[in-house]
Formats: structure tokens, C-alpha cells, sequence
């Protein structure tokens, strides 16, 4: 019966003749008729209906999960503490004072902003630089700075700040480590924003020192030299960087426990999305690995080799293995006339240096053989990388008149010249690597008749004891490269004795022009020339034995997103990209 007839048939003021009715009105069904369709509908079309409205819905809830797939974002949250173990309690937490204390240098990173710094890979990267430009003669730097910046105190951070910084770090009173590549640079106001620096000559990697903290003028100008180290601000740091000093406490001893630091909410670029950055403060390695055991922090600053394998709860850490142009090098005080060019060599060919990397590093390093790290711009594979040869080793020291004697009825013999006996004394720190180092390569220059006694000083002394005062005859230390293979401060004659890093008090007039000539010049292919010709002439005359250029090994619990870094010129710039780091996540619909 069609729709019509049904409505002839109730055509009598019935409720079913409304319905008809409104139906044929409206043309639609409303809501309140659909439930009288069952009088209408045979059995056969009620299991239709019934299917189509599955059908329906079936594919509606499909198309709006698909729809909430395709447009639902997961996100950082902002939260969480993050604590960091260390065994290196901070003392100057100053940016003047670079590369004498690890942890210090961890927390200037944090809590001072830059110039520039480096990005994940490695590369510079602007931090409150705006824009920049160099003249054609390569000796006057016009940089902007951003004026979104402002200190934790409060006070904004202008080019005032910035020149005041670089004329402390001039001042030879304060001793700042960053004083050496400043010397000659003048630093001039141009407006608040904008300042320009002046070089007596040019050099092709300025920028790349352009990365020091920049102290607030107010609150550090009034203080002396002499009152330096006593500065309250040396431990309760104010700076401009992601996060800023909150709090620190101390045991009964007054020995510093924990160093807390809070996110900066005035940060002019992307805020941290962690509340608290907190360092915790251990007194050994044995304290670092039970508390990582324990779950009480969420990485380490710094754990020897041979301890990352008490870590019982790895599977929850990352091991992340950070590329960095940090060397492992005996260097020969060529001050010291015994030690000359064919016993050095000789010493070379005595050490199995990939063996002795294997059992301190593990995979954690890989076999150096220069002065310039295996993955810097100018490196150069070396000519000679004086592989493991025992018999080449007591040849040359034959050659150089050093006798095997046999001492009295034994079977024991020791190498002598001129009645004096061949005795040679390592100097290394108390590293727990550098130690085994050091025990291995007496083991190995032993056995080719090289009596070899090992001094070990404290970390925290070693740069004023024995660095600084070139107390040595042979040390075994870890340096690091600069990524733009600049050699000069370690190689430059200008850098011997207490000056500065040389630590071979090499004297050289031909590296010296090499070196000097490739800091002048721009172009990328004469720089590698120049540092190619100096790597040849290191490897023939071997002021040092390179042994190993060390990964930092940054363990980090794997709760912790974001981390993304995997070249580094120094340990601190693991934090390049803190204010990405997180702990939570959200979920939201983004249309």
C-alpha cells in the first residue's frame, strides 16, 4: 500500500492520519515520527533499515577514527625534574673561567647565553646574535644582538654587557682561560643592540670563540680582581640563559650536595618544557652507579669505562655515544734533552695503541693518529701511524746507544747509556681510564727494556701542579681539539712553558708560520694545505703519541625525550637543545 493510499485509509482524525499528514507536509519524518515507522514497515523492510543504520554507523565511527588518527598531535608537556649525578662538585660557576672544572662548565652553559653556541652536529649556531657581518679585510665583526634578552634578575641584556665581558676576560688580573684569544680584539658600542669588534689581524675561526657567557655589567663591575673568587655570584650565578639558579644545599660538612636550577620563564627563545634541572653532587663513581641502580637520578656527567658495567638497570639508559674532539695523548717535555727524537719514536713503536683502547675504552673511542680529530674539516690520514712493532722499537733504541746490560746474575735487563739507566716517569691524572692507560703503556715500554714509574695528581690540581708549571718529563692527558683544527694553542711556540697549552713545549718556526698563516687566511683549501704540511711534520718528529679520540658517553635515562645531539667540541654542549628535552607527553586535536 503506497504512502497516498495509507493516508486515504486514516484520513479519519486518527493519531496514524496526523502523522500522514505532518509527513506530507514537512516531506521529512521528524525525530518523534520515526518511532511509528514500525507500524508502516513490513519484516522485510525493518531488517533493511536496521542493516543500512549499522552500515551507517560502522562507517561513521571508521571515518572518525581515521579523522582523529590524521589529526592527532602528541606533544611535549611541560613538568618533571630532571637530576643529573656528578662527582665534580661546581666552584666557579663563572663564564670567565672555562675548561677548569667540568661541572662549572656544565652550569655556565645553562645558566649564561651566548653569542653563539653549537648545535646538535656540532656547527655554530646563533644564540643572541641577530645578524652579523664582516668586512672584506676579515678584521672587523659589526654584530646585532636580539633585545629580547634579559637577565634572571630582571635587567636586559645589552652590548654593554657584552663589551664589559670581553674587557674582563682582556684583563690579565682576572686570568680568564679566554684571555688568549682576545689579546688583540677591540670591542666597541654601537648602539644597545649593535657593537662592533676590531681585529689587528684577521682570523678565519673568531666565531667560533665567540661562544663565552656574558656576565651582567651591574652586578659584576664593582667587583675586584683580588675579590674574584671570593664573589657570592660565583655560586649563585645570574645569567640570561634556558634556566637560572633556584637553590643549593650542603651537607653538615659544608660540602655541596646539590645545585637546583628552575626554568627560565623571561627566556627569549623556546622556554625548557623541565621545571627544575637539578645536578647531585657524589663522592665516587661507586655513589654514581647506585644511585643510576637505584633510579635516583636520570644521568651521569661522567662515569669511567670500567664502571658502566655495574649498571645493573641499563635496558633503562641510553648510552649516547657523543662524538667529541677530545684526544688521549702522551706528550714528551722536549725540554728534556734525554728525551730525543729516536727514543720518542722508538716509545711509538713499543705501545700496541689499539689493544690498549680496546681494554680501557671498549667502543667508547677509536685509535687517533694526529693532532687534528678524525672527523675535523682539516684532518689528514697520518703517513706513519707507527703500528705495534716491538723489534722497530728496540732498533731505533739501539741506534739512539742504549745497551741491554744484565743486571748481576739474573735474567732481568734494563737499557743503559753512558752508565745512566733508562728510567722514564709518566704523569697522569687520577682518572680511573687514564690510570689503566697508564699501567698498560709502562706494561708495554717494559718489555723493550724501558723502566717506567707512574705519577698520578688529583683532578681538581693537576692544571696549577703540574699543567701550568710544565712539572713533567712525559704525560699522559686528555685534551681537547678545537673542531675548527685550529692548533694553535697547543702547538704554537708562543703556548710553551707556563704560557699556555703546549704541552710538548714544542718550538717550531715552521709550524709557527703554518699555523699562523692558516688563522689569517679565509680560504677553506690553503687552511687545509697549511694543516695538512703541520700533521706530517708532528708525525715525523712525535712531541706526542696519540692514542685515542674519546666518545663522551652521556648516560641518560630513557624517560627523557628530545635528546638529539651527536657531535659535541665540548662536554657541556651536550645541552645544546635542553629547551627541547622533556619528560611527558600530551595529546590534542589539531584541525
Amino acid at each position: 500500500m503506497s504512502l497516498f493510499d495509507q493516508k486515504k485509509k486514516y484520513n479519519d482524525g486518527s493519531l496514524e492520519s496526523k502523522l500522514l499528514s505532518q509527513i506530507n507536509h514537512n516531506r521529512l519524518p521528524s525525530i518523534r515520527q520515526f518511532k511509528y515507522l514500525k507500524k508502516f514497515l513490513s519484516v522485510k523492510e525493518k531488517w533493511i533499515l536496521a542493516a543500512s543504520l549499522s552500515v551507517l554507523v560502522i562507517t561513521s565511527s571508521l571515518l572518525l577514527r581515521g579523522f582523529w588518527l590524521n589529526h592527532l598531535v602528541v606533544s611535549p608537556k611541560n613538568g618533571g625534574q630532571y637530576i643529573e649525578g656528578t662527582i665534580t662538585p661546581p666552584s666557579h660557576i663563572n663564564p670567565l673561567f672555562f675548561g677548569l672544572n667540568s661541572t662549572d662548565d656544565d652550569l655556565v652553559s645553562l645558566v649564561y647565553s651566548s653569542l653563539w653556541k653549537r648545535d646538535n652536529n656540532g656547527s655554530l649556531k646563533a644564540d643572541l646574535v641577530e645578524s652579523f657581518k664582516i668586512s672584506d679585510d676579515q678584521k672587523i665583526y659589526t654584530i646585532k644582538i636580539t633585545d629580547k634578552a634579559r637577565f634572571h634578575s630582571g635587567k636586559k641584556l645589552t652590548t654593554d654587557d657584552v663589551i664589559f665581558t670581553i674587557n674582563t676576560i682582556k684583563d690579565p688580573r682576572f686570568k680568564s682561560t679566554w684571555r688568549r684569544y682576545f689579546i688583540n680584539v677591540e670591542a666597541e658600542k654601537i648602539s644597545d643592540t649593535e657593537l662592533k669588534l676590531s681585529l689587528k689581524e684577521p682570523y678565519a675561526a673568531f666565531l667560533e670563540y665567540l661562544s663565552f657567557g656574558i656576565l651582567p655589567k651591574d652586578l659584576w663591575q664593582d667587583i675586584s680582581p683580588n675579590n674574584i673568587s671570593l664573589a657570592e655570584l660565583n655560586i649563585k650565578p645570574v645569567g640570561s640563559g634556558p634556566l637560572k639558579f633556584q637553590s643549593l644545599t650542603k651537607d653538615k660538612s659544608g660540602n655541596l650536595r646539590s645545585f637546583n636550577l628552575t626554568r627560565n620563564k623571561d627566556y627569549y627563545h623556546e622556554q625548557t618544557y623541565l621545571d627544575t634541572f637539578s645536578f647531585k653532587i657524589f663522592t665516587s663513581p661507586e655513589e654514581l652507579v647506585t644511585s643510576l641502580n637505584d633510579n635516583t637520578v636520570d644521568s651521569v656527567s661522567y662515569l669511567p669505562s670500567s664502571y658502566q658495567k655495574s649498571i645493573l638497570a641499563a635496558n633503562a639508559y641510553n648510552f649516547n655515544q657523543l662524538k667529541q674532539a677530545q684526544s688521549l695523548a702522551i706528550f714528551f717535555n722536549l725540554k728534556k734533552p734525554e728525551l730525543d727524537k729516536k727514543l720518542r719514536q722508538a716509545l711509538d713503536y713499543a705501545l700496541d695503541k689499539k689493544t690498549i683502547i680496546s681494554k680501557v675504552y671498549g667502543n667508547d673511542a677509536e685509535l687517533a693518529t694526529g693532532p687534528i680529530a678524525n672527523f675535523a674539516f682539516a684532518y689528514q690520514t697520518a703517513s706513519n701511524d707507527y703500528s705495534f712493532n716491538p723489534t722497530k722499537a728496540k732498533e731505533l733504541l739501539a741506534s739512539a746507544g742504549w745497551k741491554e746490560i744484565t743486571i748481576g746474575s739474573s735474567t732481568t735487563t734494563v737499557l743503559q747509556k753512558n752508565g745512566e739507566n733508562l728510567k722514564l716517569e709518566l704523569t697522569t691524572t687520577s682518572n680511573p681510564n687514564e690510570l689503566q692507560v697508564a699501567e698498560l703503556i709502562a706494561q708495554y715500554w717494559s718489555a723493550v727494556g724501558i723502566q717506567t714509574s707512574i705519577v698520578s695528581e688529583e683532578k681538581n690540581t693537576f692544571f696549577s701542579r703540574v699543567i701550568k708549571p710544565k712539572n713533567y718529563s712525559v704525560l699522559l692527558y686528555s685534551i681537547i681539539n678545537p673542531l675548527n683544527s685550529d692548533p694553535y694553542a697547543f702547538w704554537h711556540s708562543s703556548q710553551s712553558d707556563d704560557k699556555g697549552y703546549n704541552l710538548s713545549n714544542l718550538s717550531s718556526s715552521k709550524i709557527d708560520r703554518l699555523i699562523e698563516e692558516a688563522r689569517l687566511d679565509a680560504n677553506t683549501s690553503k687552511r687545509i694545505a697549511n694543516y695538512s704540511e703541520f700533521q706530517k711534520i708532528i708525525n715525523d718528529e712525535v712531541p706526542a703519541i696519540f692514542l685515542a679520540n674519546q666518545n663522551f658517553v652521556y648516560i641518560q635515562s630513557k624517560k627523557i625525550k628530545g635528546f638529539t645531539t651527536k657531535i659535541i667540541s665540548s662536554p657541556e654542549d651536550r645541552f645544546d637543545n635542553i629547551n627541547e628535552w622533556y619528560l611527558s607527553e600530551k595529546k590534542r586535536l589539531q584541525l
